[in-house]
């Protein structure tokens, strides 16, 4: 019998030798499975709070881009300079051709041949943003193109890819084309005349004086 527990409990001790070192390793796997799942979690949120989709209406991010434009106290603007490589570059041009086809089935810039000879060379990525209420925003691509002759610029909705301004002039003798404006305003981003005279006109003002293209 006493060799019995003599066995018993030589068999628990070799027991506990092989138990007790993988403990710690156990726990530890344990842990960093936690923290991987953590940081997936963290991950998985910020990507989606990074391309969260504004679900403001067209007059609600207007209304942003001019309260900034009028130094609104209460709005911030975050500036990125996007990497102008061919494929950056070609999907920005894809997007703009897609909304002139719809411009162009309204009578507005007909006579604009957006091709292969446009040059890209100022392409950015703006965020608007009420401090007090970050639902509040809008992202914007402000992008500049130039056939060595002509000058057309652009800003357009990052989320909707609608055009919300753009500027299409001469570099020689500095004029401006403007084909059908109000149309523009009224037929395509459904502006009504008073919320064109509110918002569009100076949204025009303060883009043509920040292109420069008034004193080219």
């Amino acid at each position: 019998m006493k060799n019995c527990k003599n066995m018993f409990k030589f068999i628990i001790a070799i027991a506990l030798l092989i138990v007790i070192p993988l403990v710690p390793l156990t726990v530890s796997k344990i842990q960093d499975d936690q923290l991987v799942g953590h940081l997936q979690v963290e991950k998985i949120k910020n990507e989606q709070s990074d391309g969260q989709i504004s679900k403001l209406s067209v007059v609600e991010k207007l209304e942003l881009i001019i309260d900034y434009e009028n130094r609104g106290n209460n709005i911030i603007t975050t500036t990125q300079v996007q990497d102008m490589n061919d494929e950056n570059v070609q999907e920005i041009k894809t997007i703009i051709n897609e909304q002139l086809e719809t411009l162009k089935s309204l009578g507005i810039l007909t006579n604009l041949n957006f091709d292969e000879n446009y040059v890209c060379y100022n392409y950015t990525l703006k965020r608007y943003s009420n401090v007090e209420n970050p639902k509040k925003s809008v992202r914007v691509y402000q992008v500049d193109f130039t056939n060595g002759e002509d000058i057309f610029n652009v800003m357009i909705d990052a989320d909707t890819y609608l055009i919300y301004q753009y500027n299409y002039y001469n570099k020689k003798y500095n004029e401006r084309i403007d084909e059908e404006v109000y149309i523009f305003e009224s037929k395509y981003l459904g502006l009504s005349e008073k919320e064109i005279h509110k918002y569009l006109f100076k949204i025009a003002d303060n883009y043509m004086y920040a292109t420069g293209s008034s004193s080219n």
